[in-house]
């Protein structure tokens, strides 16, 4: 007979957990994490960002849809306005599509959000290659920087 393991509930006291470093070749400016928590089996992982004013999330490509809310500050994604883009202010929802593909999210406050991905990210790299980072990817790095 099989058995079949049931999927662990989560519950984060998030203001005990410590921010950690972003990867480098993820942004500029100084970008903290906290991964709240992955759900394997569907490939979902939920993560929570403090982006100083003026840093900037590399150009990205979205495998499945993410999610997010900003508690603070102000997100320029996709140019802003202006280039056919958005703000997403204090308060603000965000949703990104399976396959949305767009340059650099750029912070103009300090930024605290919070973002659930659904499968891989494609990070578009400053000497133009390419990286994946996955649910496993990010389990692994954060286990790392917290042991």
């Amino acid at each position: 007979m099989m058995q079949v393991q049931k999927p662990q509930d989560a519950y984060v006291q998030v203001n005990e957990v410590q921010w950690q470093d972003f990867p480098e070749q993820f942004h500029t400016g100084g970008v903290k994490w906290k991964l709240l928590h992955v759900s394997p089996e569907f490939g979902i992982w939920t993560v929570m960002f403090f982006c100083p004013n003026q840093s900037i999330l590399r150009s990205h490509i979205h495998h499945g849809p993410a999610e997010g809310y900003v508690f603070d500050g102000i997100l320029e994604l996709r140019g802003g306005p202006e280039k056919g883009g958005a703000l997403c202010i204090k308060d603000g929802y965000l949703y990104e599509a399976t396959g949305a593909e767009h340059e650099e999210t750029k912070m103009l406050a300090d930024t605290t959000f919070i973002l659930q991905m659904v499968g891989p990210i494609t990070w578009l790299l400053e000497d133009g290659t390419q990286l994946n980072q996955t649910w496993f990817d990010a389990q692994n790095l954060w286990n790392q920087q917290t042991r």
